[in-house]
C-alpha cells in the first residue's frame, strides 16, 4: 500500500466540530459545520501526503470497554457530547454518506480502539504510513516510514523523529514509556506523581544506561521481570523512582501500548485506494448539501 493515509475519525470529527471559524448548515437547516470541515481536511490530507490509499477509522461505541475492565479510570472525566442539543456525533451519518460517494473506505471499530487497529495497520505496512490524527498515542509509531500529520491546512507538517526528539528529547520507541512516567491527563492516566518532563527523561536515559530498552517495547512485563533485581541494586535515584512505582508505571504501560495483540482485529485488504477524479470533481457545500438531505435528515 504505497503512501497509505490512516485517518483517526472521531478526532478529526471533534476538531472540525469544535474549531471551525464558523458554522454551516445545509438547505434543510442542518448543522453541517463538522462535515464541510471533515471533508474539506481529509482533501488536503492526501493532497498533502500524496497518498494513493486513505482509510477512516471512527471508534465503534464499544471500543474502551475492555481497557476499562482493566482499569476503570481509563478516559473517565471526559464530557458526555452526546447530551448536547447539538452534538458532533449526529454528524457521522452525513460524514460516512460523504465517504461512500467518494468511494473512499471506513471502518468502524467493535471492541477494541481506533488507535490500537491504526496501530495495527501500520505495523503490517512495508511502505510509507501517514497518520491523520492529534492524538500524541501515535507518537509511538514513528519510524523512518511512518509519519504523522499535524494538519494546518495547507501549512500542514509532518512529525516524524526529529521532531519528537526535539520537543520531548526521547525517540519513538520509549515515547509509551515517557507517557507512562508522566501521564496523560486527556486519558485521565495518572503518572507518577512529583514527575514531569526533565525528571521523565533522566529517568529513562538512566535505565537505558543499565539496559536495553528495545526489548521493552515488545513485552513490558517481560522486561521488568528480567531487569527488576538489577534495578533494584542501582543507587541511581531516577532508577530507583522507577523501581518504586514499577505498578503504576507497568499499569500505564499496558494501557498506552500500540497495538494490543489480544484483539480479533478484522483482516487487512491489500488497499484502500483513492479515485482522484471523485474527490476533484467534489464540490463541498454543494454536494455535501445535497447528501445531507437525501435519507439523511436525523
Amino acid at each position: 500500500m504505497d503512501n497509505l493515509l490512516l485517518i483517526d475519525g472521531h478526532n478529526l470529527l471533534f476538531r472540525m466540530f469544535f474549531g471551525m471559524p464558523f458554522p454551516f448548515t445545509n438547505s434543510i437547516g442542518k448543522d453541517i459545520t463538522a462535515t464541510v470541515g471533515f471533508i474539506g481536511a481529509l482533501a488536503k490530507t492526501i493532497n498533502f501526503c500524496k497518498a494513493e490509499n486513505c482509510l477512516v477509522v471512527f471508534d465503534g461505541e464499544n471500543s474502551i470497554v475492555d481497557k476499562q475492565k482493566e482499569n476503570e479510570e481509563y478516559k473517565q472525566g471526559r464530557p458526555d457530547l452526546s447530551t448536547l442539543e447539538n452534538n458532533p456525533f449526529e454528524q457521522l451519518d452525513y460524514i460516512k454518506k460523504c465517504l461512500d460517494f467518494l468511494h473512499i473506505s471506513w471502518i468502524e471499530t467493535d471492541g477494541f480502539e481506533c488507535d490500537d487497529y491504526i496501530a495495527y495497520i501500520s505495523n503490517n505496512n512495508s511502505k510509507n504510513t501517514y497518520i491523520l490524527s492529534s492524538d500524541k498515542d501515535f507518537y509511538q509509531l514513528v519510524t523512518n516510514n511512518v509519519k504523522i500529520i499535524n494538519y494546518k491546512g495547507k501549512n500542514s507538517t509532518y512529525i516524524d523523529k526529529d521532531f519528537i526528539y526535539e520537543k520531548y528529547q526521547v525517540l519513538p520507541t520509549n515515547f509509551c514509556l515517557y507517557k507512562s512516567l508522566i501521564g496523560d491527563k486527556s486519558d485521565n492516566i495518572k503518572g507518577i506523581s512529583g514527575v514531569g518532563p526533565k525528571t521523565t527523561v533522566n529517568i529513562i536515559n538512566a535505565i537505558q544506561d543499565v539496559s536495553n530498552l528495545d526489548s521493552l517495547t515488545n513485552n513490558f512485563n517481560s522486561f521488568i521481570n528480567t531487569h527488576l533485581e538489577e534495578f533494584k541494586e542501582k543507587s541511581n535515584k531516577y532508577i530507583q523512582k522507577f523501581v518504586n512505582n514499577i505498578d503504576i508505571i507497568r499499569k500505564n504501560y499496558n494501557l498506552i501500548k500500540l497495538p494490543t495483540p489480544k484483539y480479533n482485529y478484522p483482516p487487512i485488504k491489500e488497499s484502500y485506494p483513492i479515485e482522484y477524479a471523485l474527490l476533484k470533481n467534489f464540490k463541498p457545500l454543494r454536494d455535501i448539501d445535497i447528501l445531507t438531505t437525501q435519507n439523511c435528515s436525523t
